[in-house]
């Protein structure tokens, strides 16, 4: 894996990428992820904006970093692959200490929304659950997901850190906390094959502490581990 993401968001390391071939346009140069709901794919525009030998001059550039990057009439479109998704969710668990604070609220809200708490707890038992029962991950290994449960809530884990600054908290956090149960309902660890069990358990450690950063923050709540 060439490329290193070094911010939550994929999107915004694609932009950066972008704006380090042409600065001067960094007004100009965007990347957002597809509605798809099946796979990962993020788009660029760059016919509007560049030439058709500034788009091969940036293709060239990004297809070094991305090798299934592709350029189609001036569209560059990036789909992530598995590998992909499993490097970047490893080192996510990471990038969310580094961007996301985890420090108390000063002035906690009165409100419980129980949802948000519920979902937290949830998750965090589910932690402890599977530390009693040494499941663990290996950091070499290539995770991969399969279940429509598991690309959905992958989708939010995505959609959280591209969408951090720029959208309403309560879409944002229900529409996780959505993803983060309907994952849990369908998707078990328990009983499951190794890899299955650590591919699984990186999504949840991911969204707990994602979650955990979002009560705090745009919230101002303290999660809670228990009901």
């Amino acid at each position: 894996m060439n490329f290193i993401c070094n911010h939550p968001s994929i999107e915004h390391c694609l932009k950066q990428q972008l704006i380090n071939i042409f600065p001067e346009n960094n007004h100009k140069l965007t990347f957002y992820r597809c509605s798809k709901t099946d796979s990962v794919l993020y788009r660029s525009p760059l016919f509007y904006y560049f030439t058709s030998a500034q788009c091969q001059t940036i293709f060239n550039h990004l297809i070094v970093l991305f090798p299934q990057i592709q350029l189609r009439e001036g569209w560059l479109e990036l789909l992530l692959d598995q590998q992909f998704l499993s490097f970047w969710l490893l080192k996510l668990n990471d990038l969310i200490d580094q961007f996301f604070s985890d420090e108390l609220p000063l002035h906690p809200r009165g409100e419980f929304f129980f949802l948000f708490q519920y979902t937290h707890a949830r998750y965090s038992s589910l932690l402890q659950l599977l530390n009693r029962e040494k499941i663990r991950l290996i950091e070499s290994e290539l995770l991969s997901w399969h279940h429509p449960a598991e690309i959905a809530l992958i989708l939010q884990i995505l959609t959280v850190c591209d969408c951090w600054e720029r959208q309403k908290p309560y879409p944002l956090t229900a529409n996780f906390c959505e993803a983060m149960l309907n994952f849990e309902r369908n998707c078990r660890i328990i009983g499951e094959s190794s890899p299955i069990q650590r591919s699984r358990l990186i999504l949840i450690s991911v969204s707990q502490k994602l979650l955990n950063r979002l009560l705090r923050q745009k919230w101002q709540l303290l999660p809670m581990t228990e009901l």
